[in-house]
């Protein structure tokens, strides 16, 4: 989250010099471009991620969602008249909670599903007649019978449901 917040105090830095010299428009269709492929990068995400690979979006959705979030507030408040400021800031931020919410509602929702579901695939091929299975138990030294097989398969199938349903969160919210 940090990279983010960082990222997001640039955004912000930048947008104070760019405020009347550039479009509003293109402000927030950069944001929104720099943003999108940030996401798509987290797209790309493996077990083996490197801290790089996790920085750099993280940086660029804060820049992104700086440009975008300031400009998109600087707008909204442009044509209300003075008495009207108190009003259109609460339903602003009504209308920005309830979208987030909705968006982290949807994206929880995928990330079970999705998990759910990659959980029984990938448990599917866990079974004694798997050759991939023995040989990838060998090299732990282990073997189907030894009691600690079941907690490292239980470990191993969990991460890797869990990385699979991130990365399929990801790839939705991008089609979507």
């Amino acid at each position: 989250m940090a990279p983010r917040g960082f990222g997001a105090a640039f955004g912000m830095m930048l947008i104070a010099q760019l405020t009347g010299r550039v479009d509003p428009r293109w402000i927030i269709a950069t944001g929104m471009s720099i943003a999108g492929t940030a996401t798509w990068m987290m797209s790309w995400y493996n077990l083996d991620v490197s801290p790089i690979w996790l920085i750099l979006p993280g940086v660029m959705q804060g820049v992104g969602m700086g440009l975008i979030f300031v400009t998109l507030s600087t707008q909204a408040y442009a044509t209300l008249p003075a008495s009207a400021t108190d009003a259109g800031a609460g339903l602003y931020n009504l209308a920005r909670s309830v979208g987030s919410s909705i968006g982290v509602s949807v994206a929880a929702t995928w990330y079970a599903r999705f998990g759910q579901a990659e959980w029984n695939r990938l448990g599917g091929y866990i079974n004694p007649f798997n050759p991939a299975l023995e040989h990838w138990l060998r090299v732990q030294g282990l073997t189907l019978n030894d009691p600690a097989t079941a907690a490292l398969l239980t470990n191993e199938l969990s991460r890797q449901s869990s990385m699979l349903a991130f990365t399929r969160v990801i790839e939705s919210a991008l089609l979507e």
